[in-house]
């Protein structure tokens, strides 16, 4: 019978997704080392992934269980099926594991799709909304039996499963876990989306039901329950790491609230744990004693004789009898303080007889329960690991964190380093920052962190950042300002707590602080703080899971998030930073900063309102490979969707747009192998998109390179400041008296030169060294060189000549005084100048040619670029009074077209398509070739190095060998006959053969062939093959 199922996309095969990762060793073991009879796979495709790791651990299973495998599409439960056909204890269902009236309506499944942030957002909803209809629309054209778990059960008499896999339809998890509730052991794929969401949270919310195993970042998440009552069912072969516990320690005075929090995290570890406490007052010595210099000191009101006052001994005394084999607690005797935080960290390590995993929680570093498992598994998978870095969320406020790294409190080199792979024996050396050290047989100590650590970016990848309140309560900054002596903490943390213009600089408020560290609202970072204050009461509260997940998933960032490098800040503040800086402005104004990250080089960014920014460091042509990985590192610590530079940098993978200022250097002629050119290539050929500032740059992007298709392009012309506007006669007398200018003046505005001489500022200068009444005039330079090229000096030997530099204010007056504004340019991007002398009502001559038409319109008088008599008649012109308004104002009605805030809205629009493009495509536009690339050029620079050590290694051996050569050769004038000059011609040349043959060693060293490498890179990106 013919269906309408044959077009659907679940008529067709497709690859596993679980296959050979965590979770397919997981379900392997499972299947394998339980004690279990039934097993149900929801959603067993074609047996490719989750279906084969169950066979595979049954078939060793001696309890001979029987796996039920439940299959939709007909397409894939045939495959199913053969596949299968010789495991008698494999029984294929093609069913749906529900009735079609238990699907979600649309409006649910959008509820959900608007109100949190996961990975379903990355498809439009239109799209995911037909995934819902497809799989209701399948169910009912290829009429497969409906509620097929209940038909499995009833035909093979089975009340309760032992072991389910719920990996089905993408909207069915729910109801599928209300009718296998109850297995023994439940498997969960896709936690991180609709199909699993509500299905992790109820059973991590349930007493009933334990978690063993939690990846929430393995494609869309997986974790595994196990009931409480059915714990011994499940008995792997642990191994020695396995075994091996947790010791937690913590150092505390005064810890409310947080102390708090971590019982209800270490309660729920499904392997063996101890928690040491450490209690008291550490003496301002060793590790602290750089505090005394800073003013600080021990006040009475901290402390109850060497104790908490603020009820953290009395919690403490109560958790230790609630658990009796799992904390202990350490405390000098009354009176008594530590002597430094060294002896604290120190004392419980006597007590710890047994190789163990050592984890230091500060009292306001907050984990989850699924990180600490998460962690535990790596080293156990990491048997070669000895200890962890990670970053954290280091909290300024309730809700304000720290968001930029490698700065104040994210300094990798030693934070945050805090877990060890301990061994009895080893001792603390240090404590800030923390240094365990094991003794060696030779009577050496040895750095255990230093042995082989997971970096952060190791285990940033598995979700783990902790939570670090640092700075949240007031008594904490009362403490600081005593015990650590930061003068007048308290204040200035509370005037951070007032800012609201964020991000801020983090020095600008706490005096202690002395880099870039930046601060903003947690909420803008994605990130929900752990702890949260009741509003009604003031008290603190912890999220459960639930709520962390539930909050987490409701922030939504606003898509696509842009990282922009402000590169070209660092190198000028001419036009290209203008139209940046203007662009920054209108984003600010009209909400589309949202959307937005600003890479600061070096500090040189303009600050406005709303944007948020990022310091990175300068920019250096010579380490582009180390920038281009920076770049990218940054782009994953955002989670950006889009990046585009100011001026040519590229990340290695987040997809780019291209903003092509102008075809100068292509047009011209120059060296395109120059690096800033050949970076500029680099970036055309990673953008996903373009856009250009003229339609002319845009044809010639394409004419240049014509694997770019015009439709890819999109035009979007610069604007005009407001302060460009005609200046009073009063203003334009000033300037002028300021100035000494006492002519007629004309004005030239920008480079002179430029590249090959583009700029044609000669022309000018040439036509008016020829003009009969040129004493009569002056010529007005603004920007350029500050003083005139020789060139130009030479043809205005009878011209008086002005060059001045000056700020829009002051170019607004020498526009609106000046008798015309003359272009020389051979070539423009754009044109910006053309404008502002518009706006002014500064009449303009210049040439018909690239993107000027565009600009100009018919609003100026256009010249032969190098006909001087076309020029001096266009001077004349320009003083007739009746032309010369007629210029004026057609300039005032061509200036209307243009506007930064139109050019922001088409490059925002521009950005959104090109995001929204790649979301929905899920296209690889920047392919793994930058990344080789970059690193080609990293060992290229360590190739060059060694040469150039290389050869100057062998200049100074060519100079000892000639040394030796005249040495010898005095020998022999002097005496050919004498024993002892023949006993020194012959060490000679010995010492001449040894030279001999580390010069030949060196020619073939393996440093001298790295360049044919290189070369062929280059020839495969179709670039000129020369040294790098």
């Amino acid at each position: 019978m013919t269906t309408n199922t044959t077009k659907s996309e679940l008529n067709f095969i497709i690859d596993p997704e679980i296959k050979n990762d965590d979770f397919y060793q997981a379900i392997q073991e499972i299947a394998r080392y339980s004690h279990i009879k039934t097993v149900l796979e929801i959603g067993s495709s074609s047996g490719q992934g989750s279906t084969e790791a169950f066979v595979k651990g049954l078939r060793e299973n001696p309890n001979q269980p029987t796996l039920f495998c439940m299959e939709v599409s007909q397409t894939r439960f045939n495959a199913l099926k053969n596949y299968y056909l010789n495991d008698s204890f494999v029984k294929c269902y093609n069913v749906s594991s529900i009735a079609i009236n238990q699907f979600p309506d649309e409006a649910t499944v959008t509820q959900f799709y608007d109100s949190y942030q996961t990975p379903l957002n990355e498809y439009p909803l239109d799209r995911v909304l037909g995934w819902l209809r497809q799989d209701i629309d399948y169910v009912k054209d290829a009429e497969v039996a409906e509620n097929g778990i209940e038909i499995i059960k009833q035909e093979n008499n089975i009340q309760q499963f032992d072991l389910v896999l719920i990996d089905g339809s993408e909207f069915t998890g729910a109801v599928e876990l209300d009718q296998v509730y109850g297995a023994k052991i439940i498997l969960l794929d896709d936690i991180c989306t609709y199909k699993n969401w509500q299905s992790h949270h109820r059973l991590l919310s349930d007493p009933n039901y334990k978690l063993i195993q939690h990846n929430p970042t393995l494609r869309n998440g997986y974790s595994i329950f196990i009931r409480v009552d059915s714990l011994s069912i499940y008995q792997p072969p642990v191994t020695p790491l396995e075994e091996q516990p947790i010791h937690f320690f913590t150092i505390v005075l005064n810890g409310q609230p947080f102390i708090e929090y971590h019982i209800n995290v270490l309660r729920q570890l499904p392997f063996k744990w101890h928690w040491h406490i450490i209690e008291g007052v550490a003496e301002l010595r060793h590790d602290t004693a750089w505090s005394l210099a800073a003013g600080g000191e021990i006040l009475e009101k901290i402390h109850n004789q060497g104790c908490s006052v603020d009820g953290t001994t009395e919690y403490l005394d109560n958790l230790q009898q609630q658990y009796p084999d799992n904390i202990t607690i350490y405390r000098k005797q009354k009176g008594q303080f530590w002597d430094g935080k060294r002896e604290m960290v120190n004392a419980p390590l006597t007590n710890i007889k047994e190789d163990c995993l050592l984890w230091q929680i500060d009292v306001d570093e907050l984990w989850t329960v699924e990180q600490i498992i998460q962690a535990k598994e790596l080293f156990n998978k990491h048997p070669e690991k000895t200890s962890a870095y990670f970053w954290c969320w280091y909290f300024v406020g309730e809700k304000l964190i720290i968001s930029s790294r490698y700065c104040y409190t994210q300094n990798p080199h030693q934070e945050w380093l805090r877990v060890w792979r301990f061994q009895p024996g080893d001792s603390w050396e240090a404590h800030e920052p923390p240094r365990l050290v094991r003794s060696q047989p030779d009577g050496q100590i040895q750095d255990v962190a230093k042995i082989n650590p997971f970096l952060h970016k190791e285990t940033e990848k598995y979700g783990l950042l902790f939570q670090h309140f640092a700075y949240v309560t007031p008594d904490q900054l009362d403490f600081k300002e005593s015990y650590y002596g930061y003068e007048n903490a308290l204040q200035e943390w509370k005037d951070l707590q007032e800012a609201t213009d964020f991000p801020v600089f983090l020095k600008d408020y706490l005096s202690w602080v002395s880099d870039n560290t930046i601060a903003e609202p947690a909420d803008i970072c994605g990130i929900v703080p752990l702890m949260q204050r009741n509003t009604n009461d003031q008290t603190w509260h912890f999220l459960t899971s639930q709520e962390i997940q539930e909050k987490t998933m409701s922030l939504k960032k606003p898509f696509p998030q842009i990282v922009i490098d402000g590169v070209f800040f660092q190198f000028a503040n001419s036009g290209i930073a203008q139209v940046w800086k203007s662009l920054l402005e209108c984003w600010s104004e009209n909400g589309f900063y949202q959307h937005i990250i600003v890479l600061d080089r070096a500090g040189t960014a303009p600050r406005i309102p709303n944007i948020r920014y990022r310091p990175v460091p300068a920019f250096d042509y010579t380490q582009t490979d180390v920038d281009s990985r920076m770049l990218q590192e940054i782009c994953d610590e955002k989670g950006a969707d889009l990046f585009i530079s100011t001026y040519y940098t590229i990340p290695l993978s987040t997809p780019s747009v291209f903003m092509g200022y102008d075809m100068i250097p292509e047009v011209m002629g120059v060296d395109l192998d120059n690096v800033g050119w050949r970076e500029k290539h680099y970036g055309i050929m990673h953008a996903s998109s373009y856009i250009t500032i003229s339609e002319n740059t845009a044809y010639d992007l394409t004419k240049f390179f014509p694997h770019i298709s015009p439709d890819n392009v999109t035009v979007a012309h610069c604007g005009l400041k407001s302060v460009f506007s005609p200046a009073s006669d009063q203003e334009i007398d000033n300037f002028k008296q300021k100035y000494n200018i006492d002519k007629p003046y004309v004005l030239l505005v920008g480079e002179r030169m430029g590249v090959n001489s583009y700029k044609n500022a000669i022309y000018l200068f040439r036509t008016f060294s020829k003009l009969v009444n040129k004493k009569e005039f002056s010529i007005v330079c603004v920007g350029g060189k500050s003083e005139l090229e020789p060139e130009l000096v030479q043809l205005s030997q009878d011209v008086t000549t002005h060059v001045l530099p000056l700020e829009d204010e002051e170019l607004k007056r020498a526009y609106s005084g000046a008798l015309v504004y003359i272009c020389t340019s051979k070539y423009e991007g754009f044109g910006l100048p053309i404008l502002e002398a518009m706006a002014c009502g500064c009449p303009v001559i210049t040439s018909c040619h690239s993107s000027i038409p565009e600009v100009a319109g018919d609003a100026a008088l256009y010249v032969e670029q190098s006909n001087e008599c076309d020029l001096m008649d266009a001077l004349y012109k320009v003083q007739n009074p009746e032309i010369r308004q007629q210029l004026i104002k057609a300039g005032f009605e061509q200036i209307q077209q243009f506007s930064w805030s139109k050019m922001a809205d088409i490059m925002a629009d521009v950005f959104l398509k090109t995001a929204n493009k790649i979301k929905q495509e899920k296209t690889e536009l920047t392919p793994p070739i930058w990344n080789a690339l970059r690193k080609q050029q990293s060992l290229v620079k360590q190739a060059n190095n060694l040469v150039e050590q290389t050869q100057q290694e062998l200049a100074n051996i060519r100079h000892q060998v000639q040394q030796y050569q005249q040495a010898l050769e005095e020998c022999r004038q002097q005496s050919q006959n004498s024993t002892y000059y023949s006993g020194e011609i012959t060490r000679l040349q010995q010492q001449l053969e040894v030279a001999s043959t580390e010069i030949e060693a060196m020619k073939t060293s393996k440093f001298w062939k790295l360049r044919g490498k290189w070369f062929s890179v280059k020839q495969k990106l179709g670039l000129p093959i020369d040294d790098v």
